[in-house]
């Protein structure tokens, strides 16, 4: 006899022993069968009985455990179910406790669905779970032909909604750099079981785990994120996944100057520069410390937003005018200060300002010239009336040249002017601005006179000014 088609019969139904010595053979029931009080086993080969049969009672001694996975889904149904049902007191092979169940359907609370076998020896099942009917945790059943009562009890399963990502932070990170990323969204219910080891975070083709969450906020640790785009799922149960949303991750880059502005300022220092940068630069860029230096002196900058920083002149060695290189530097890239074309320049502040002429007329209109020492002025170069911008008609070194603006006010009186170089506002105070009303003719007297002499015509009105600009002009002269 060929020992190795020895089976163990039970009724009609064989199985191979799972172990075998010379003094005993252990083999597993077919499911069927378990739920039975009494069970007849005997020895065949090759479908011929050859042993005594012996009678099992089985009804107190054997019983089944289940397990759902995933056991959680969305409302809107859709979930795969995979039902596994466990010998607990087996000792051969547990996973083959459901072989030789035929399984026709899975029961979801009243709603019924087709169950098809994942596996080819029949050890477990898988179910798509029907939308949400009413309450949220439902009982799940097993309907088996053949067994007492027809209907098998393997568990519960809890539905919840469907999770929804609005946002995550920061947007945009370092490759090869440990990150945490806060993942914003709704239905983070602290209420509805999730995974034993907490919600799965899908990052691009990784997944990871966070155990940290609120109603409407995840934090999880991303410890080597690879260069390029991908996106960012979550998921309660491994299965079902929310919608996705974007994420960069750029190699470590330095921080390109273009330009700053003011370019000027005074020896004493406390200037306010802003920088600006070619690119913009990361959002986990802006929390690095980084420097404006100013010649051989540094400042500490202030991050604005991904381009643009703020940083203060510090005191300057002289009170001599000198332009120093400028340069701009990160310490996390840890990159040189190279020899810079952008120049900040220490000069004396204007001094010795002369307004000519210091009044004109309400509505504007006004050629106004402003000359003064150290001027340090530039194309960019600008009039400012009180609060309103003048027109710039010319520009240089000495002087400026500008076009004065209506009043900002309805009533006459002297406003400050202001220059401003390069976007930076300085006032004087003593550099004022008379605005006064238009003049205005009441009268000639004589209204006519001889074309062979001249004649002496007194012109009588209002809001006259005795100053050289002020002429008389007749007909086209």
């Amino acid at each position: 006899m060929e020992l190795s088609k020895l089976k163990c019969c039970f009724g009609t139904t064989a199985q191979f022993p799972v172990a075998m010595t010379k003094s005993e053979m252990i083999c597993v029931a077919p499911p069927s069968f378990l739920f039975e009080q009494k069970l007849n086993v005997f020895l065949c080969w090759d479908r011929l009985r050859v042993s005594n049969s012996l009678q099992l009672d089985v009804g107190n001694s054997l019983s089944l455990s289940w397990r759902l996975h995933p056991s959680t889904g969305n409302d809107n149904g859709g979930t795969q179910v995979v039902i596994r049902g466990l010998a607990s007191e087996t000792a051969a092979s547990t996973d083959a406790a459901m072989v030789g169940m035929r399984v026709d359907r899975c029961r979801f609370g009243q709603t019924e669905v087709a169950a098809l076998p994942v596996a080819e020896d029949g050890s477990s099942i898988v179910c798509m779970t029907p939308p949400r009917v009413h309450t949220r945790v439902v009982s799940v059943h097993l309907l088996v032909p053949g067994l007492n009562g027809n209907i098998l009890s393997v568990g519960t399963f809890e539905y919840h909604g469907e999770l929804l990502l609005t946002s995550i932070y920061p947007t945009i990170g370092e490759a090869n750099s440990p990150l945490t990323i806060t993942i914003m969204g709704t239905r983070f219910e602290s209420s509805v079981s999730v995974d034993a080891n907490g919600y799965m975070v899908r990052f691009g083709k990784e997944i990871y785990f966070s155990n940290h969450a609120t109603k409407t906020a995840l934090l999880v640790f991303i410890p080597n994120p690879r260069p390029g785009n991908t996106t960012i799922e979550v998921s309660r149960n491994g299965m079902d996944f929310s919608n996705a949303l974007p994420f960069l991750a750029v190699p470590a880059q330095d921080a390109v100057l273009s330009h700053i502005r003011p370019q000027w300022g005074g020896p004493e220092g406390g200037t306010a520069v802003t920088v600006s940068l070619l690119h913009m630069m990361p959002q986990f860029r802006i929390f690095d410390r980084c420097t404006c230096i100013y010649g051989a002196k540094t400042s500490l900058a202030t991050w604005i937003d991904n381009r643009t920083a703020l940083c203060y002149s510090p005191a300057h060695r002289s009170e001599q005018q000198e332009a120093v290189p400028f340069c701009f530097r990160c310490d996390k890239v840890r990159s040189e200060c190279r020899t810079s074309t952008v120049l900040f320049h220490y000069t004396n502040n204007l001094r010795d300002i002369a307004i000519d002429p210091s009044f004109g007329a309400m509505l504007g209109g006004t050629v106004v010239t402003i000359r003064g020492t150290n001027p340090m002025l530039t194309f960019e170069s600008a009039c400012m009336f009180g609060t309103n911008t003048s027109i710039l008609l010319q520009s240089s070194r000495t002087h400026v040249v500008c076009l004065s603006p209506p009043s900002p006010t309805s009533n006459a009186k002297p406003v400050s002017v202001i220059i401003a170089f390069d976007g930076f506002q300085h006032e004087f105070g003593e550099a004022t601005f008379q605005y006064e009303p238009a003049a205005t003719v009441y009268s000639l007297l004589p209204q006519q006179q001889a074309l062979w002499k001249d004649t002496a015509v007194t012109v009588l009105g209002r809001h006259f000014s005795n100053t050289p600009q002020l002429v008389c002009r007749a007909g086209a002269a």
